[in-house]
């Protein structure tokens, strides 16, 4: 049922919590990661392109080599330099969530309301890996550093987790403000970095939810369906500009990547498939050997071979 829900997040949560003699064994780890990722305080790292100039291939390459010493943008917000002068710019008061769509659930960065940037929305079927954000020379990146990766490798999200306002002090204007009108309305230096635990927590909770999502389009596989055919929506642009106004490189350009992840997801759910196909033979093998034994009685051969 959740398999084919056109919101399985929400059918998660309901079945979950209504009636959890409903529930399988492996969907009550995803109802909690769904539960627990929801309006999470980051800090968002967009990925814009630099200048193609000479002074800013210049400029990118000694910033390139301090961010690979330091390992990327410091914890205090500051924008970190990239091969080809691609920047980071640190967007503070940024929300991360875990959504229903009609092409399924999708991670999502919110920008604050008034800052005029779109929210990037991630689809779960695509991401490959969620990983600490660490390295450089020094290794001095940020504790509580998160960074997306695609099916092909490519950093498709980077972040860090923040502290909850709720845990900070009234402020002196009468309180009045909602919690997230005050985390929006905070400055760079007002939010502090979560402790590193707290980072591992939210890795944690994304794998599990990545890894049903998984298991859920394998199994619409099995059912001859998709579900969706629009090839847009199988494609993550790892730069978070608004419109490509520079030429981006052929490595990332968008036709490659949509042919690339296309087949990537060709052979995986073929894979799936397959596996399907040997556990489903199994399946019935073992029927047709209880049916044997309990002397035609269908249903209880069926229970026993589902164990």
């Amino acid at each position: 049922m959740l398999e084919k829900s056109p919101y399985p997040l929400l059918s998660l949560k309901i079945i979950g919590t209504i009636c959890p003699c409903l529930e399988k064994e492996d969907d009550g780890p995803a109802r909690r990661a769904a539960w627990a990722l929801s309006s999470i305080p980051i800090r968002w790292h967009r990925r814009l392109r630099g200048s193609s100039s000479a002074d800013g291939g210049a400029a990118s390459a000694v910033g390139g080599f301090l961010s690979g010493m330091f390992g990327g943008p410091s914890s205090s917000g500051g924008g970190g330099a990239l091969r080809g002068g691609d920047n980071y710019d640190p967007v503070e008061g940024a929300m991360l969530s875990v959504v229903d769509t009609g092409s399924g659930p999708q991670l999502v960065a919110s920008p604050p309301v008034m800052s005029g940037i779109r929210k990037k929305c991630i689809p779960l079927k695509l991401i490959k890996n969620v990983q600490a954000r660490k390295g450089g020379i020094i290794n001095l990146g940020s504790r509580s550093g998160i960074e997306i990766l695609d099916q092909t490798g490519r950093e498709i999200l980077r972040f860090d987790v923040l502290k909850s306002m709720a845990s900070s002090p009234p402020t002196a204007a009468g309180g009045d403000n909602t919690e997230e009108e005050d985390w929006e309305n905070s400055e760079p230096g007002e939010v502090e970095d979560a402790e590193e635990t707290t980072c591992d927590g939210i890795i944690e909770q994304l794998e599990i939810l990545i890894e049903w999502e998984r298991r859920r389009q394998a199994y619409i596989v099995t059912l001859g369906e998709d579900e969706t055919e629009n090839t847009e929506e199988e494609y993550v642009d790892e730069y978070d500009d608004d419109e490509g106004t520079i030429q981006a490189s052929p490595r990332s350009g968008k036709k490659k990547g949509v042919i690339a992840e296309k087949a990537q997801k060709m052979k995986h759910f073929a894979e799936r498939e397959i596996e399907m196909k040997r556990v489903k033979k199994e399946r019935e093998n073992r029927k047709a050997k209880y049916v044997k034994e309990a002397g035609g009685l269908k249903y209880t051969a069926i229970a026993m071979a589902n164990r």
